[in-house]
């Protein structure tokens, strides 16, 4: 089309492709990486550790763009690979959030002016866990991937049935003492996880003898083996 005598370019509407995310991945996961170093060694300052916290977030979500354009099981493979990179660093954001508690909240959505995902994302929870994610890794407030997914509003069932399909305990408690299944079920939004999911598929009966426990504060001490002691204390 002519413009003035002009020929007008054409706007680029083709999809990202996986090769150029990945390398912008790979690139940020170096940036990630060399400013963990530098914090490790206490050379880092404060500024530095809020532009970790940022560049983490920045990866979860090239994770979550690199999963959508992914289209062959090559280019899952090197996803997968790519994302143990992040996964073995075990990075730490504000709050001591990991990247699955970022891909879990929709806080995560809330970066720049165009995000490339919405939060929580399944690719990009998905693509960590197959990483190698701890589902269960603890933030500074004792929540979980999954109590991030839980008090996202509104509730996403897709994200809460896929963390419990991977593993995820719905009854570890938190420091105010809140389970997931408790943050999920909060407030006139809130949603039951009988809705979600039948709970007795993911509540096991030593996740239920722990529960009794801890909510008769019934004295084990010297009654079960004491390899259990931590596994009591989470409920």
């Amino acid at each position: 089309m002519m413009d003035g005598g002009r020929r007008r370019r054409a706007i680029a509407t083709q999809p990202p492709l996986f090769d150029d995310v990945l390398r912008v991945f790979d690139r940020a996961v170096e940036e990630l990486e060399r400013g963990m170093t530098a914090a490790g060694s206490g050379r880092s300052l404060d500024r530095d550790k809020t532009a970790i916290s940022r560049f983490i977030v920045i990866v979860v979500h090239l994770i979550a763009l690199a999963s959508r354009v992914a289209s062959t099981d090559e280019c899952r493979h090197r996803l997968r690979a790519a994302t143990y990179n992040v996964v073995r660093m075990n990075p730490r954001g504000t709050a001591r959030r990991t990247p699955l508690h970022l891909a879990c909240s929709s806080h995560t959505t809330d970066v720049g002016r165009y995000p490339v995902a919405r939060f929580p994302d399944a690719g990009a929870i998905t693509a960590l866990l197959e990483a190698g994610a701890d589902i269960d890794a603890f933030d500074a407030d004792r929540n979980t991937a999954l109590h991030a997914a839980a008090g996202c509003r509104p509730v996403k069932p897709d994200i809460i049935e896929l963390l419990l399909s991977r593993g995820a305990h719905p009854d570890i408690k938190n420091s105010r003492r809140m389970s997931a299944q408790q943050l999920l079920e909060s407030g006139t939004d809130g949603v039951p996880l009988c809705s979600v999911v039948p709970p007795a598929r993911h509540l096991s009966l030593q996740c239920l003898a722990a529960c009794t426990i801890t909510a008769h504060n019934i004295n084990y001490q010297g009654y079960v083996p004491r390899r259990l002691d931590a596994f009591i204390l989470l409920h």
